[in-house]
């Protein structure tokens, strides 16, 4: 979990490196083709830009390593250490979340402070001479140490790590989720500009972050996420931050699982017992926003084309909408999961818990959240046979996922599966009736041309 949100922030956190880095990108690219061309070699900038990018990488790497050995040192001093570089990344991630947002802009005095710590490394930075290879990995470690408010607040996530390998691990995804923007030698972060500069954007990645931090924080502070909402009445109260990270690895097994082996994972997750907030906090909160984040930027930027026209819904419709789409999927699953357990009974099933209801129907819909996707390039035609497809693999998941789950015959299990469909119907007419009436308070969308 650690690492995909590393990644996601470093794709985030773009408009932040377009405004910091990306005069270092462009001031390092245009040194190395005049260090080529007085060596009357022919410029490479791909190639420098890959040096650059492998050497900031290694940075990184360097940085996260020393971050997860210190943090572990520190743990051995007792619960209280841990705990508290816990609660100080959680903190970090909430703060950098404001910033993004233009809430809060404090995350900015860390960067004066870091700034006149590291102007030694500028100096050398800048009288590197970038004709070789070597030079060009050693400029792009030193630039990796700059300052930089999102590094810090990913060092804390480091140091929380317990370990260096963890450490390293946290920071080199961060990396990669930074380099498409400031190693594209100009084009893309051209082309990317102007949206990762809108303020929809900012605020949509910047109140992710905070949700994350807030999460972190309450993992620490709580005890154990299951004395809210428990899965049931003998799950173990115990709480740390070891098997936090190794449940939300699970997820993400979990989530692999349901198309490579989707009989080993449904019994993976009957005998995980997770809570109702596990389920949540852990993969739905995520998993739910891929398709409203991205159908906000294919209608809102992209379009459709319709009689030679391009329809847009404008950025501020288009937001409020998906607002609305995500917290829908969120009720829904919370919906159909409870309907899961209340019919368990019926059909006289083990596990007739609501976190396992909700386990169903959250994992069951995976096909939907990921093919949501196809919303940031939307073509009506690949759109719905996309759909139709991951449909069908829903409905697959369901029946061979019910028996499973619940411990019964497969004739017994198709009865109960076939009921949660009609059930899943039921809420789809009920939605479409919802739209209506948010549509007449005022939700209803306002279109613009392309």
């Amino acid at each position: 979990m650690d690492l995909l949100a590393a990644f996601l922030l470093g794709l985030f956190s773009a408009p932040h490196c377009l405004a910091m880095c990306g005069g270092v990108a462009s001031a390092l690219l245009l040194g190395s083709n005049a260090a080529d061309e007085r060596a009357a070699r022919r410029p490479t900038p791909i190639v420098s830009a890959l040096c650059f990018g492998t050497g900031k990488l290694l940075g990184y790497g360097m940085l996260g390593a020393l971050a997860g050995l210190t943090g572990a040192l520190l743990s051995t001093a007792g619960t209280a250490a841990g705990d508290a570089l816990h609660l100080l990344a959680g903190l970090l991630m909430i703060g950098l979340g404001l910033y993004m947002t233009g809430w809060w802009l404090g995350i900015r005095r860390l960067e004066a402070l870091g700034g006149r710590l590291w102007q030694p490394v500028l100096r050398l930075l800048r009288g590197l001479q970038l004709g070789s290879t070597g030079n060009k990995l050693a400029a792009g470690l030193l630039w990796g140490l700059l300052p930089c408010g999102i590094v810090y607040s990913m060092l804390a996530l480091a140091l929380s790590a317990g370990n260096a390998a963890a450490g390293a691990a946290i920071m080199l995804s961060f990396g990669l989720g930074t380099l498409p923007f400031v190693l594209g030698s100009g084009g893309i972060v051209l082309a990317a500009a102007p949206l990762l500069r809108q303020p929809l954007w900012r605020k949509a990645a910047g109140t992710g972050l905070i949700l994350y931090g807030v999460y972190g924080m309450a993992t620490t502070l709580i005890p154990s996420a299951a004395t809210v909402w428990r899965g049931n009445n003998n799950y173990k109260t115990g709480f740390s931050r070891t098997t936090s990270r190794k449940k939300g690895e699970t997820t993400m097994k979990h989530l692999i699982g349901m198309f490579s082996n989707p009989a080993q994972e449904w019994a993976s997750i009957r005998d995980r017992n997770d809570s109702i907030a596990g389920h949540y906090l852990r993969y739905l909160v995520w998993m739910a926003f891929l398709p409203p984040l991205a159908w906000w930027y294919g209608a809102s930027q992209i379009g459709w084309e319709i009689g030679g026209r391009v329809i847009l819904l404008t950025p501020e419709s288009a937001a409020l909408i998906m607002s609305l789409f995500y917290f829908a999927i969120l009720l829904s699953i919370a919906f159909l999961g409870c309907m899961i357990h209340w019919m368990a009974r019926t059909y006289d099933a083990r596990n007739d818990d609501v976190a396992h209801g909700i386990g169903v129907a959250a994992y069951m819909c995976a096909p939907m959240f990921l093919t949501g996707l196809t919303g940031l390039y939307p073509v009506l035609w690949l759109d719905m046979v996309l759909g139709t497809v991951a449909a069908a693999y829903t409905l697959y998941l369901l029946y061979i996922g019910i028996p499973i789950v619940y411990d019964m015959p497969k004739e017994r299990g198709f009865l109960f599966a076939s009921a949660t469909v009609a059930v899943g119907l039921v809420l789809m007419v009920a939605l479409l009736g919802t739209t209506v009436i948010l549509w007449e308070m005022g939700a209803m969308p306002v279109f613009t041309d392309g």
